[in-house]
């Protein structure tokens, strides 16, 4: 549309539009693209943080003895986010240092690793590391993910945060995961 600036300009082209919606065009096409790349970028560090990072965190011996308690805890707890993650050391740990925020993540994992199908043993060590994690935080005697899961839904997530923490009955069968002993 032609507009006045002091005098009027002439009516642009038919080939002068076209240019301009293809140059519209490319430049959403540009903002879309690099919109997916930053998706993708955020994604793939995402990934890395809370699947791949703590997965290698419990094979650096080094890092599983230096870390605090909180930054094991947290390790943990970013295992058992994703099927994938270390669920079975991540279990074994949180049997001495779990917390109120293990629970509802030990439940989750008891879910994908509940057996199914005809193969019943494959993840009964980890199933088992779990419970006992379970077990140690609430002090109660379920076994399956939907027993867990009804009990949770039912009464622990009403409980007092300060009720869920290692009770001494369960803690003798966490293997020592961070190449320490009990007097460290």
């Amino acid at each position: 549309m032609p507009h006045y600036n002091g005098e009027w300009l002439p009516t642009p082209s038919i080939a002068s539009i076209e240019e301009l919606l293809v140059n519209k065009r490319w430049k959403r096409s540009s903002q879309v693209l690099a919109i997916l790349s930053v998706g993708a970028a955020l994604l793939g560090t995402a990934f890395y943080c809370f699947v791949i990072l703590p997965n290698e965190r419990f094979r650096d011996h080094d890092w599983m003895s230096n870390a605090s308690e909180d930054e094991l805890r947290q390790n943990c707890h970013c295992a058992l986010l994703v099927p994938v993650g270390n669920t079975h050391d991540a279990s074994i740990a949180l049997i001495r240092i779990g917390n109120a925020d293990s629970v509802p993540l030990l439940i989750r994992a008891l879910w994908y690793i509940e057996p199914r199908g005809t193969d019943k043993s494959m993840w009964e060590c980890t199933r088992s590391h779990c419970v006992d994690a379970l077990r140690s935080l609430t002090d109660e005697k379920h076994v399956t993910y939907a027993e867990w899961s009804q009990w949770w839904e039912a009464e622990g997530r009403h409980r007092d945060r300060e009720t869920f923490f290692p009770h001494q009955d369960y803690t003798h069968v966490a293997q020592d995961v961070f190449g320490r002993s009990d007097s460290d």
